[in-house]
Protein backbone atom coordinates (compact mmCIF):
# COMPACT_ATOMS: atom_id res chain seq x y z
CA UNK A 1 0.00 0.00 0.00
CA UNK A 2 1.70 3.31 -1.11
CA UNK A 3 -0.35 6.21 -0.11
CA UNK A 4 -0.08 6.50 4.52
CA UNK A 5 -2.53 9.47 5.43
CA UNK A 6 -1.31 9.18 9.54
CA UNK A 7 0.40 7.85 11.54
CA UNK A 8 0.65 9.09 15.31
CA UNK A 9 4.51 9.70 15.92
CA UNK A 10 6.66 6.25 15.41
CA UNK A 11 4.35 3.77 17.05
CA UNK A 12 1.45 2.43 14.74
CA UNK A 13 -2.38 3.55 15.42
CA UNK A 14 -4.77 1.39 17.75
CA UNK A 15 -7.80 0.38 16.03
CA UNK A 16 -9.66 2.70 18.73
CA UNK A 17 -7.30 6.17 17.56
CA UNK A 18 -8.17 5.00 13.89
CA UNK A 19 -11.65 4.77 14.69
CA UNK A 20 -11.89 8.31 16.31
CA UNK A 21 -9.70 9.53 12.96
CA UNK A 22 -12.72 7.99 11.27
CA UNK A 23 -15.53 9.79 12.90
CA UNK A 24 -14.04 13.39 12.74
CA UNK A 25 -16.14 15.50 11.12
CA UNK A 26 -13.69 16.57 8.41
CA UNK A 27 -13.21 13.24 7.66
CA UNK A 28 -16.88 11.36 7.34
CA UNK A 29 -17.07 12.20 3.40
CA UNK A 30 -13.80 10.34 2.95
CA UNK A 31 -12.66 6.95 2.96
CA UNK A 32 -9.97 5.11 5.00
CA UNK A 33 -8.18 1.44 5.35
CA UNK A 34 -6.48 0.49 8.17
CA UNK A 35 -3.83 -1.69 7.80
CA UNK A 36 -0.94 -2.47 10.52
CA UNK A 37 -1.47 0.60 12.13
CA UNK A 38 -1.31 3.00 9.80
CA UNK A 39 -4.42 4.78 7.61
CA UNK A 40 -4.72 4.47 3.99
CA UNK A 41 -6.76 7.36 1.85
CA UNK A 42 -8.99 5.59 -0.46
CA UNK A 43 -9.33 7.54 -3.83
CA UNK A 44 -12.80 8.75 -5.37
CA UNK A 45 -14.55 6.68 -7.01
CA UNK A 46 -14.83 7.72 -11.14
CA UNK A 47 -18.48 8.15 -12.64
CA UNK A 48 -17.83 4.30 -14.39
CA UNK A 49 -16.30 3.14 -11.27
CA UNK A 50 -19.99 3.90 -10.23
CA UNK A 51 -21.79 2.67 -12.61
CA UNK A 52 -19.84 -0.80 -12.01
CA UNK A 53 -20.14 -1.02 -8.51
CA UNK A 54 -24.01 -0.66 -9.04
CA UNK A 55 -24.33 -2.94 -12.10
CA UNK A 56 -23.01 -5.63 -10.45
CA UNK A 57 -24.21 -5.24 -7.01
CA UNK A 58 -27.48 -4.93 -8.11
CA UNK A 59 -27.55 -8.01 -10.39
CA UNK A 60 -25.75 -9.96 -7.28
CA UNK A 61 -28.49 -8.66 -5.02
CA UNK A 62 -31.36 -9.59 -7.21
CA UNK A 63 -29.71 -13.31 -7.45
CA UNK A 64 -29.31 -13.79 -3.54
CA UNK A 65 -32.62 -12.41 -3.00
CA UNK A 66 -34.39 -14.91 -0.71
CA UNK A 67 -31.12 -16.68 -0.21
CA UNK A 68 -28.70 -16.85 3.05
CA UNK A 69 -25.93 -14.65 0.97
CA UNK A 70 -26.07 -10.96 0.96
CA UNK A 71 -24.13 -8.80 -1.14
CA UNK A 72 -22.19 -5.42 0.31
CA UNK A 73 -20.98 -2.10 -1.09
CA UNK A 74 -19.72 0.13 1.30
CA UNK A 75 -19.09 -1.58 4.17
CA UNK A 76 -15.77 -2.12 5.65
CA UNK A 77 -14.37 -5.53 6.36
CA UNK A 78 -12.21 -6.52 9.80
CA UNK A 79 -9.50 -8.63 9.51
CA UNK A 80 -7.49 -10.02 11.93
CA UNK A 81 -3.68 -8.37 10.67
CA UNK A 82 -0.26 -10.33 11.32
CA UNK A 83 0.38 -8.34 14.33
CA UNK A 84 -2.19 -9.92 15.52
CA UNK A 85 -4.18 -6.24 15.46
CA UNK A 86 -7.58 -5.53 13.76
CA UNK A 87 -7.07 -4.25 10.27
CA UNK A 88 -9.87 -2.33 8.17
CA UNK A 89 -10.25 -2.53 4.27
CA UNK A 90 -13.32 -0.92 2.45
CA UNK A 91 -13.66 -3.56 -0.56
CA UNK A 92 -16.32 -2.19 -3.53
CA UNK A 93 -18.18 -5.09 -3.52
CA UNK A 94 -18.70 -7.98 -1.32
CA UNK A 95 -20.87 -10.97 -0.59
CA UNK A 96 -21.04 -12.47 3.14
CA UNK A 97 -22.90 -15.58 3.76
CA UNK A 98 -22.35 -15.73 7.41
CA UNK A 99 -25.13 -13.63 8.95
CA UNK A 100 -23.51 -13.25 12.70
CA UNK A 101 -20.28 -11.54 11.15
CA UNK A 102 -22.22 -8.38 9.95
CA UNK A 103 -22.02 -5.88 12.88
CA UNK A 104 -23.73 -2.57 12.52
CA UNK A 105 -20.62 -0.55 11.23
CA UNK A 106 -18.47 -3.88 9.44
CA UNK A 107 -18.20 -7.37 8.65
CA UNK A 108 -16.60 -9.08 10.69
CA UNK A 109 -13.88 -12.00 9.49
CA UNK A 110 -13.47 -12.41 5.51
CA UNK A 111 -16.53 -12.48 3.48
CA UNK A 112 -17.11 -14.90 0.60
CA UNK A 113 -15.46 -13.22 -2.59
CA UNK A 114 -14.62 -9.65 -2.49
CA UNK A 115 -14.55 -6.90 -6.31
CA UNK A 116 -12.48 -4.42 -6.37
CA UNK A 117 -13.32 -2.06 -9.15
CA UNK A 118 -9.74 -0.99 -10.06
CA UNK A 119 -9.09 3.37 -10.36
CA UNK A 120 -5.63 3.73 -12.07
CA UNK A 121 -4.61 5.10 -8.79
CA UNK A 122 -5.46 1.82 -6.81
CA UNK A 123 -4.39 -0.47 -9.34
CA UNK A 124 -1.02 -2.06 -8.05
CA UNK A 125 -2.50 -2.58 -4.68
CA UNK A 126 -5.73 -3.90 -5.75
CA UNK A 127 -3.88 -6.25 -8.51
CA UNK A 128 -0.97 -7.15 -5.87
CA UNK A 129 -1.66 -6.32 -1.98
CA UNK A 130 -4.90 -6.55 -2.02
CA UNK A 131 -5.10 -9.86 -3.70
CA UNK A 132 -3.14 -11.94 -1.73
CA UNK A 133 -4.06 -9.74 1.59
CA UNK A 134 -7.60 -11.37 0.92
CA UNK A 135 -6.78 -14.94 -0.28
CA UNK A 136 -4.36 -15.32 2.69
CA UNK A 137 -7.26 -14.68 4.77
CA UNK A 138 -9.77 -17.00 3.72
CA UNK A 139 -11.41 -15.08 1.15
CA UNK A 140 -12.33 -18.17 -1.42
CA UNK A 141 -12.90 -15.66 -4.69
CA UNK A 142 -11.82 -11.81 -5.60
CA UNK A 143 -12.04 -10.34 -8.71
CA UNK A 144 -10.55 -7.22 -9.99
CA UNK A 145 -12.62 -5.27 -12.92
CA UNK A 146 -10.59 -2.92 -14.35
CA UNK A 147 -12.77 -1.23 -16.98
CA UNK A 148 -9.22 1.30 -18.71
CA UNK A 149 -7.72 -2.01 -19.41
CA UNK A 150 -10.63 -3.90 -20.23
CA UNK A 151 -10.15 -6.56 -17.92
CA UNK A 152 -11.50 -8.71 -15.37
CA UNK A 153 -9.49 -11.37 -13.44
CA UNK A 154 -11.10 -13.98 -11.12
CA UNK A 155 -8.73 -15.34 -8.26
CA UNK A 156 -9.27 -18.27 -6.38
CA UNK A 157 -6.21 -19.83 -4.04
CA UNK A 158 -5.46 -21.96 -6.81
CA UNK A 159 -6.96 -20.46 -9.91
CA UNK A 160 -6.87 -16.91 -11.96
CA UNK A 161 -8.89 -16.79 -14.78
CA UNK A 162 -8.84 -13.39 -17.57
CA UNK A 163 -12.12 -11.92 -19.03
CA UNK A 164 -12.99 -8.77 -20.87
CA UNK A 165 -15.70 -6.73 -20.82
CA UNK A 166 -17.30 -8.80 -23.79
CA UNK A 167 -17.94 -11.91 -21.38
CA UNK A 168 -20.48 -13.35 -18.87
CA UNK A 169 -18.14 -14.22 -15.89
CA UNK A 170 -19.60 -16.71 -13.32
CA UNK A 171 -19.33 -16.25 -9.62
CA UNK A 172 -17.84 -19.44 -8.26
CA UNK A 173 -18.86 -19.02 -4.73
CA UNK A 174 -23.01 -19.33 -6.22
CA UNK A 175 -24.60 -22.15 -8.01
CA UNK A 176 -25.35 -21.03 -11.33
CA UNK A 177 -24.98 -17.04 -11.02
CA UNK A 178 -23.16 -15.14 -13.74
CA UNK A 179 -22.67 -11.58 -14.50
CA UNK A 180 -22.67 -9.96 -17.81
CA UNK A 181 -20.24 -7.54 -18.33
CA UNK A 182 -21.43 -7.21 -22.56
CA UNK A 183 -25.28 -6.34 -21.11
CA UNK A 184 -23.22 -3.64 -18.68
CA UNK A 185 -21.16 -2.41 -21.94
CA UNK A 186 -24.94 -1.84 -23.72
CA UNK A 187 -26.34 -0.53 -20.66
CA UNK A 188 -23.73 2.27 -20.43
CA UNK A 189 -23.28 3.34 -24.19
Amino acid sequence: MQKVFFNIGSEPMTLEEFSAFNELPENKSRRFEFIDGLIYVMASPSSMHSKIVGYVSRKIGNYLEGKTCEVYTGLDVHFLGEDGETDVLCPDIFINCLRDRIAKNFCNGSPELIIEVISPSSRKDDVYFKRSYYLDHGVKEYWTIDYEKNHIRVYTADSKKDYTFADTVRIGILDDMHIDFLEFMRLTK
